[in-house]
Order: C-alpha cells, then structure tokens, then sequence
C-alpha cells in the first residue's frame, strides 16, 4: 500500500474533521438549536394568551361594574309596577287601588281589565274602576294613586252624583251634607319585562 503524499493526507484530515463537525452541528446544535425555537414559538403564544385573557379580565371587570351600577338602579327605582308579566302587573295594579279606595272609605263596585300595550319601549297595563264615595274620598284615593312611589295614571275620569242616596253626617254642631258619588276611571301603570 502506498502512503499518501503530505498534502493529500492533510487535505483528507481537513476534509474528515469537516464531516465530523458537520455531523456533530447536526446531531447535537442542530436539535438543541430547534428545540429553542420551539419553545422561543410557545413562550410567545402564551405571551399572547396572557394578553388576551389580561384585556379579557380588564373587560370583564368593567362590565362587572355596569352591571353593578345597572342593578342597584333597577332595584332603587321603584316607579315601574313589580311584576314582570302583563297578567301580574295588572293583578298588582288592581291590587293597589284597592287598597287606596277601601283605606281611603271608598268602596270598589268593579274593575275591568284592559288591553295591554305597548309605549316607546315601556308596557304599560291599563283597568277601568268603578267605585262609590264621597268628594273628600275620591280627592284622597286620586291624590294616593298619582303621588306614591309608583307611576300611576289616571285617565277617563267620571263623576255622577247620587242625590238620592246623600247621607247627612252631623258634626260638632254644624250640618255638614256628604253626597254620595259614583266614579268611574282608568288607571294604568308601567311594568318592566316582555309582554305576555
């Protein structure tokens, strides 16, 4: 076998040492170096998570605060009926004037449902009330109904005395004369919650 000459023989040690590095750079760094990438890739999609839920929280903690200021303003106002249907605003409806007409010495003769609406976005229950009393009775229950916490509306308002069935009532020495009246009038009231 023939030796090889100085230069070839360097040339081929230079040559091998080439492979030899190259085949560790891509066994070794190659791998190590991918890896990094890899995780370099996560760290920055987690980053953008992170960004996300951060702006997401952020939102949320507004929103939580509208919601709390919306309910203690729902709560606070008290000028719309209870209820949350038509059927049981107009029963609570019917329920309060005649608290105020009976409290007030009236007497309900009838109550009459009427049709549900609908009014630039509010619904609004409407009952027709016969009742019989006397001047100062009817001026109590109207001031009763339009001035509490509730918005009520009266409408349609009918007044015919009784003369026959007036009564007298004395009182510290003077006669004072009570006619008896028969009303007639709408009432309605505004209710929050979709029509049923």
């Amino acid at each position: 076998m023939s030796r090889l000459s100085q230069p070839v023989s360097r040339l081929l040690a230079v040559l091998l040492l080439l492979v030899l590095i190259t085949v560790v750079v891509m066994l070794v760094v190659l791998p190590v170096w991918s890896m990094n990438q890899q995780y370099t890739d996560e760290l920055s999609a987690i980053k953008n998570r992170i960004e996300i839920s951060e702006r997401t929280v952020a939102i949320g903690d507004s929103l939580n605060k509208r919601l709390k200021r919306f309910s203690r303003w729902e709560s606070g106002n008290i000028h719309y009926l209870a209820s949350r249907s038509e059927a049981l605003a107009t029963a609570e409806l019917q329920r309060m004037a005649k608290a105020v007409i009976v409290k007030k010495g009236g007497e309900v003769l009838s109550s009459q449902i009427l049709p549900a609406r609908e009014e630039g976005g509010f619904n609004r229950v409407a009952i027709r009330i016969s009742m019989k009393g006397s001047l100062e009775t009817l001026s109590s229950v109207f001031y009763d109904l339009e001035a509490g916490k509730t918005y009520l509306l009266l409408d349609n308002v009918r007044i015919n005395a009784r003369p026959e069935a007036s009564r007298r009532r004395v009182t510290v020495g003077k006669t004072t004369i009570k006619r008896a009246l028969d009303i007639k009038f709408e009432l309605s009231g505004y209710y929050r919650g979709g029509r049923s």
